[in-house]
């Protein structure tokens, strides 16, 4: 048996070929258990074998959307080669990984939040209930969570004390900087700092939101010429 993918094959078929070669080759309790993947973190590292057949059905996809090809080729030392392969290629691709998505604030008073992050150019809807999000342009989520609901969800929950993680925006310009500090400062929210070249190379200034969370804003200076 041999589950070969390319671009035009069956893809569903093929993942269900793989599977069966790789599940020939490996004891059903061995799925459940570790096993050591050579080369990995030095010595070796332990990767548990329940991840193995999405391993495989998610590799499979890759090759296909790619227009690549793979073969899969029912033997018990090329199974576990192209399994040890599928680890490497997956952890090179990122599949399997989680980056990050979205950051949270937890606010007192999500009118006021959300009034800051417009302010600064987030396009944030009208807020609705006791949770709320809107996408960045990276892709990456902002999202609000009212106090209540957070005790909601751990009653446990306290307001946290210090500056334990920040937001930094970059702007255009040290001149786009300057005119944002200001027009955040104006509609009554506090500066931590106020705008100044950094000796890093940039233009920065520090604000602070409603929940008292430090906002960074940096813009990259001008390169000296001569």
């Amino acid at each position: 048996m041999v589950a070969d993918v390319g671009q035009g094959d069956d893809l569903d078929a093929v993942i269900e070929k793989a599977y069966k070669i790789a599940e020939r080759h490996h004891h059903p309790t061995d799925l459940e258990q570790t096993r050591e993947i050579p080369g990995m973190h030095g010595s070796g590292a332990a990767e548990s074998n329940d991840c193995v057949l999405p391993r495989i059905a998610a590799f499979l996809r890759q090759v296909h959307a790619r227009g690549g090809r793979h073969r899969f080729v029912d033997d018990p030392l090329h199974a576990e080669r192209c399994i040890l392969r599928l680890d490497a290629d997956l952890r090179r691709d990122g599949v399997g990984k989680s980056p990050p998505n979205a950051i949270g604030i937890v606010t007192s008073d999500m009118g006021e939040s959300v009034r800051f992050y417009r302010l600064l150019g987030v396009n944030v809807p009208e807020p609705e209930g006791d949770h709320l999000d809107a996408t960045l342009p990276s892709g990456i989520r902002l999202m609000w969570d009212t106090q209540d609901l957070i005790r909601q969800l751990d009653p446990d929950w306290v307001p946290p004390v210090g500056h334990r993680m920040g937001l930094a925006f970059e702007c255009a310009s040290p001149a786009e900087l300057d005119a944002a500090h200001r027009r955040l400062v104006d509609a009554g929210f506090a500066s931590k700092k106020e705008p100044w070249d950094a000796f890093w190379g940039q233009r920065y200034a520090q604000l602070v939101d409603p929940d008292d969370n430090v906002v960074d804003l940096f813009a990259q200076l001008p390169t000296a010429t001569s």
